[in-house]
């Protein structure tokens, strides 16, 4: 009983960290817009928030078989090294506006990865 729980915990907290992504880039689009002078463009707004739709999918349609060729430890700890690289490393010192796409990108596919392995 007790290891259920802890695995129904985990699995919890790795599913949140997808609506935590979804929240925070949402919250935030409107300095982004401001900052990148997006105003006149509000394509590109509605593609960095729907960034993550793309990497989820992109995810969900290779993480089956990308689990039996590398095996879920290994892509859990990639899942961590994408979601830093492109949230702390790329995002933050982003200098135009793909760039911070590249890194949004990449911040999602670790998140996808996260919350597809981490429950399995």
């Amino acid at each position: 009983m007790r290891h259920t729980v802890l695995v129904a915990i985990t699995a919890a907290i790795g599913n949140m960290l997808r609506g935590w992504d979804i929240t925070t880039i949402t919250s935030i689009a409107l300095y982004i817009k401001r900052e990148f002078h997006l105003e006149a463009s509000p394509v590109m707004e509605v593609l960095l928030v729907a960034m993550s739709v793309f990497g989820t999918a992109i995810i969900t349609t290779l993480y089956g078989w990308v689990s039996d060729v590398v095996g879920r430890r290994p892509m859990l700890i990639a899942s961590s090294h994408l979601y830093f690289a492109g949230g702390l490393i790329i995002m933050l010192w982003s200098r135009n506006f793909y760039v911070l796409l590249l890194g949004r990108l990449l911040e999602v596919l670790g998140v996808g990865l996260a919350a597809m392995f981490i429950p399995v």
